[in-house]
């Protein structure tokens, strides 16, 4: 009998659930949410419905702009020449007065198109005050939603981690909110004036 005790024993250590536990598996290491968070403002605001739709209508505002800038130079450039060709027929006084008249048209017609350059992007900076004004409810619900205490633009910030950014979660909770230009797109705070016919 007693020669049956270390091989029942072996028999024993043997069993499931019998002898030295088996050890645990680490438990998963659970990574706190971020106290601080970042934005990169240039993108969310680039990447967003709105802003895609600000950025596209000002772009061609000022393609329309550029070929009618083309269209004035070219007819500028017809008048020039046509003044030049009568000079010789023209009295030197009278010249000199409708070359004075050409010159002052000239510039006004000048300025009036850089007023219209600096109206398309009046205008665009004030879709990017509005949008950011439209966006401070859906950025405090992402902040008190992740249990941090602040969000930092993100060029403001020297070293940070992925998990930081809420950029692209941001522009998802904004389009949700906003999927376009609001109806009443906001006014250029200078007004255009018209164009001097060339």
């Amino acid at each position: 009998m007693s020669a049956l005790r270390p091989a029942l024993l072996a028999l024993a250590l043997a069993l499931p659930g019998q002898g030295v536990p088996a050890q645990e598996a680490p438990a998963e290491v659970t990574r706190p949410a971020p106290v601080v968070l970042t934005l990169d403002q240039d993108r969310f605001f680039r990447d967003s419905a709105w802003g895609r739709a600000a950025i596209a209508r000002a772009e061609a505002e000022g393609a329309e702009l550029t070929a009618e800038n083309r269209r004035i130079e070219e007819a500028l450039q017809q008048e020039e020449q046509s003044l030049t060709d009568r000079r010789a027929a023209v009295p030197a006084e009278d010249f000199t007065r409708l070359a004075a008249d050409f010159d002052t048209r000239v510039e006004g017609i000048r300025d009036a198109q850089e007023a219209k350059s600096r109206a398309i992007v009046g205008k665009l900076e004030a879709e990017q005050t509005a949008f950011f004004a439209a966006a401070r409810p859906v950025l405090e619900t992402l902040l008190e939603d992740s249990g941090a205490s602040a969000i930092l633009a993100g060029g403001a910030v020297i070293l940070a981690t992925e998990a930081t950014d809420i950029t692209a979660t941001a522009v998802r909770h904004m389009d949700a909110a906003h999927p376009g230009l609001p109806p009443e797109a906001p006014e250029s705070p200078a007004e255009t004036p018209d164009t001097p016919a060339p």
